[in-house]
């Protein structure tokens, strides 16, 4: 090969820029990969999982039909975490993550992430157990609830996956610096191998491929923690041998401060019966999932398949909120709404809420920027819908 001849001072900087430049470029070509990846592989998914939610709802199904249709959930549901995993890793190795400290219970904290794994550890028999240090039960600490509950849920979640009998146990206490809170969560499974402890919280590691491809996993849950508790500034690590369980542990500063935790309502609001949604969407199959979801709800609902079709759709009929897809041909849904708000008196207030697969932390602010008044994300959690139109509806 050529030799590498560096002239002078001027030319080492040119060869430098352009290095510079031609990383950068890869590194947004990489992004911009991932990204509508995410947003393909999501938008059909949303069909996946609102369709078979609304299916094993159906009172008619017998009891093995529903238990297809909750199969049908479970593995679209797997298939969804991988994809956010994706998401979340590249987001993370590029620098983009955000951090929203706020007031939170880690007593609620750790209860309400031991509520959405407590399904998985009934269907194995395992024993779920939590404790907290006295002095923490009843405080409020300051953090970032959803990252932690992130964290934790990982962890929890592993547990359950690598533990055929006995217990897991997740336990929360102040670390050796009073200044940190430690999170640990300790199971009875089949341990790990010494020599196996380096590739733990690395991207894409897998210990042991046979109980990998038993289990399942993209090899990114870990590294993803680790990021994130490191953006937290704090510190995660695992006590384990083969053979004896394991117990993973994270730790980082939570300050407490002395105010109370406004929690989130358990039960879903009562819906606006007869409030006129509009949803705008490009794929037939989002449409029809969001029309049934609503329909059943007890909203009344008109659509449209893009940007055009909504703003003439508008114009000829009153609508209480609309349900708008970002990323669609021809006038997409910042385009649209823009023009919606150009309509004048009765639109600019009009409730447009972004439902779309688009859900980077970078692209939510992208909507609420451009003049939509929320973010709902694909595949469609209809608890998260029926809150966000009610809160909308009720504040317009």
């Amino acid at each position: 090969p050529a030799a590498f001849v560096v002239r002078d001072q001027a030319d080492l900087r040119r060869r430098l820029l352009g290095a510079q430049l031609q990383a950068e470029a890869a590194s947004a070509a990489k992004s911009d990969f991932v990204a509508t990846m995410s947003h393909e592989l999501r938008s059909p998914l949303n069909a996946v999982v609102g369709f078979a939610q609304l299916l094993a709802q159906r009172p008619e199904l017998s009891d093995g039909a529903r238990r297809e249709a909750s199969n049908i959930q479970t593995a679209s549901r797997a298939l969804l975490t991988v994809v956010s995993d994706v998401l979340d890793y590249s987001a993370l190795e590029q620098g983009n993550v955000a951090l929203d400290a706020a007031p939170f219970s880690p007593k609620e904290l750790t209860q309400a992430t031991m509520s959405l794994v407590q399904p998985s550890a009934d269907a194995k028999g395992i024993d779920l157990k939590f404790d907290i240090d006295p002095a923490l039960s009843g405080s409020t600490l300051m953090g970032d609830e959803n990252r932690l509950r992130q964290v934790l849920l990982n962890l929890t979640v592993n547990a359950i996956k690598f533990t055929t009998a006995g217990s897991v146990r997740i336990a929360v206490r102040h670390g050796d610096d009073a200044r940190f809170v430690r999170f640990e969560v300790t199971d009875t499974g089949m341990g790990i191998a010494t020599a196996d402890l380096p590739l733990l919280f690395q991207r894409f590691s897998q210990i042991d491929h046979a109980r990998t491809r038993q289990h399942g996993g993209s090899g990114l849950g870990l590294a993803i923690c680790k990021r994130l508790v490191d953006a937290m500034q704090g510190q995660i690590g695992v006590i384990t041998a083969a053979g004896t369980g394991s117990t993973f542990w994270f730790e980082v500063p939570l300050p407490a401060v002395a105010c109370e935790v406004q929690t989130a309502p358990s039960a879903l609001p009562e819906t606006t019966r007869g409030a006129r949604i509009l949803v705008v969407d490009d794929m037939e199959l989002n449409r029809d999932v969001a029309e049934a979801i609503l329909t059943r709800s007890g909203y009344e609902v008109e659509t449209a398949n893009d940007g055009l079709q909504a703003l003439s759709t508008v114009r000829t009929s009153a609508f209480d909120l609309i349900l708008m897809d970002v990323q669609m041909p021809g006038v997409d849904g910042y385009e649209a709404t823009r023009r919606i708000r150009d309509l004048g008196d009765g639109f600019v207030d009009l409730p447009i809420v972004a439902m779309t697969a688009n859900v980077a932390a970078d692209e939510v602010e992208r909507c609420l920027a451009r003049g939509m008044n929320g973010h709902v994300g694909k595949p469609v959690d209809r608890s998260r819908l029926i809150r966000m139109i009610e809160s909308k509806l009720r504040t317009a």
